[in-house]
């Protein structure tokens, strides 16, 4: 799947706070490596989570 803006921004919204180490499984773990890698691709300064 092509990541969005939106979507990197939906999954963080939908994840926050990340769960304790203990809890976060492969899936969120490779999930939010995408997103970081999306940001950082993409040279996004700033995103804002909440209005």
């Amino acid at each position: 799947m092509h990541m969005t803006k939106e979507d990197a921004i939906k999954f963080l919204k939908n994840h926050q706070p990340l769960p304790d180490d203990i809890d976060l499984t492969d899936q969120i773990i490779q999930e939010y490596d995408n997103v970081r890698k999306f940001f950082y691709a993409t040279k996004t300064k700033s995103v804002y989570l909440y209005s």
